[in-house]
């Protein structure tokens, strides 16, 4: 069992409505395995290339040296090293192409509490937009086209997003990592 918990408010950059997630990991929780949590919390496949940036530093996942210098291995550092006090900040970049931009702030640091399946996503809101889908912008054009049957994109919004879809409503995830 962990000995503290990282409670994390994740919010996706440029989107309306709003984007968040609650997210609960263990402190030791590494980068890299936060950034697989990140991507379950938001729904993603987690097939795009990611950074993490506090402080000014760039963690990037091992392996990717010859693209990106001046940068530490994600896999050698840990939530609870990187933002050890409530209310530090760090960026999650998902998909270099789309340019999804997260803000992560540590919301609290608490013990552990027994029997505690981790990571977990305790609470959220908004729809997250599909992958791949021209980021922010993209999105946005894709959700304007759903609600406008005259659109001349509104076919390939209904195929993207379905035909239902509202990007207001979040769908409670399990409530832990599977």
């Amino acid at each position: 069992m962990p000995a503290t918990v990282h409670t994390l408010k994740v919010t996706l950059r440029d989107v309306r409505p709003p984007v968040w997630r609650l997210l609960e990991v263990p402190s030791e929780t590494t980068l890299g395995e936060l950034s697989g949590a990140l991507v379950w919390a938001m729904g993603w496949e987690g097939y795009h290339l990611h950074v993490f940036t506090a402080d000014g530093t760039a963690y990037w996942p091992p392996g990717n040296d010859d693209w990106f210098g001046g940068y530490e291995d994600e896999s050698r550092h840990r939530v609870g090293d990187v933002m050890p006090r409530s209310r530090m900040t760090m960026e999650w970049e998902y998909d270099m192409g789309d340019s999804w931009s997260h803000d992560i702030v540590v919301q609290s640091i608490a013990p552990a509490g027994p029997g505690a399946t981790l990571p977990r996503c305790t609470d959220g809101g908004g729809a997250c937009p599909p992958e791949d889908c021209g980021g922010a912008w993209g999105y946005a054009g894709l959700v304007d086209a759903l609600g406008n049957a005259g659109h001349s994109r509104h076919g390939e919004a209904v195929e993207i997003l379905g035909e239902g879809y509202d990007p207001s409503h979040f769908r409670p995830l399990e409530r832990r990592r599977g």
